[in-house]
């Protein structure tokens, strides 16, 4: 059974410490804003809520710190290892609004508040070489070293973001592409999880980038279409109400004359009788009849 080893005053900010854990001992984290650590021999074990991860001589660590955190020296041999503390606001003022962003989101990857660097990577790396030719404690030349490891991880989820974003953004592309070549008879009689299918996306991607990009829903627009048909049918032809109700793909008369009244200002029957009279002429100044294809109110094409 481990020992634990609690750190009962918090450390000052921007400052190196180390510390070395014997067989089997703990050391816990309990500080706020982030800590970063670097094992330097030894093996441990980082436990972060319920994870674990295991940390070999030059991985390195960044707590972004809420719940405690313990890094436990492994059972055969002890650990030496380095740390320091950071708080965001430390560097208030010179932070931009994106990159104080990206320092209160909560961690490299979602349910978790660590980001791990073996040994190889460059943060690693910089850090190491910090610990073999640490300046001064206390000395601003002390506090720029610590900071350097700041900036590289910030760097680092910068990029990070900015590569998910470009990703991002070309899938977008290719949806709306996709969409854009979709025939609109097609689209009219596919339902919206057949559509989503053939954009390589789920239904509700589908609908947020639809909605984003032509300012209303895939339901919406499926709708319009429905009634801009039912309205052509109504004015070429001499088929009976009920009859373009089911052509159009409506279930019953009712919902099909109140969805046309909502969008055309009246009832399929008068609409027809408008739209009849207009083309001979005889429809009087006052009336308002709105055509096929003409966008209803409040419609963002």
């Amino acid at each position: 059974m481990s020992t634990r080893v609690e750190l009962s005053s918090p450390m000052e900010d921007l400052v190196l410490n180390t510390t070395e854990l014997l067989p089997g001992r703990e050391w816990w984290v309990r500080e706020g804003g982030y800590c970063f650590l670097l094992l330097q021999r030894g093996r441990a074990v980082l436990l972060v809520e319920a994870a674990t991860h295991p940390l070999r001589a030059g991985d390195a660590a960044v707590l972004k710190l809420g719940p405690p955190a313990a890094l436990r020296a492994g059972p055969e041999a002890g650990c030496l290892v380095h740390y320091f503390h950071f708080l965001p606001r430390t560097l208030n003022g010179l932070l931009n609004l994106g990159e104080r962003e990206l320092l209160e989101m909560a961690a490299p990857a979602r349910g978790e508040n660590a980001g791990f660097y073996p040994a190889g990577s460059s943060l690693a790396q910089l850090f190491g070489t910090l610990v073999e030719r640490p300046a001064t404690p206390g000395t601003l030349a002390h506090s720029c070293q610590m900071l350097q490891l700041v900036a590289a991880m910030l760097s680092e989820k910068v990029a990070r973001v900015r590569a998910v974003r470009a990703e991002g953004d070309v899938a977008k592309e290719r949806l709306i592409t996709v969409l854009s070549r979709l025939p609109e008879g097609e689209l009219q009689v596919l339902s919206v999880e057949e559509v989503a299918r053939r954009c390589g996306c789920s239904r509700r991607h589908l609908g947020r980038v639809f909605h984003e990009h032509f300012g209303h829903s895939v339901a919406a627009h499926k709708m319009e279409l429905r009634l801009q048909q039912a309205a052509r049918i109504l004015l070429t032809s001499k088929a009976k109400i009920i009859d373009v109700a089911f052509e159009c793909g409506f279930g019953h008369l009712g919902q099909f004359s109140a969805r046309f009244r909502k969008r055309y200002g009246a009832t399929p029957a008068r609409w027809r009788q408008q739209a009849r009279a207009a083309e001979l002429g005889l429809e009087r100044p006052a009336a308002r009849l709105v055509r096929p294809g003409s966008p209803p109110r409040g419609w963002q094409g």
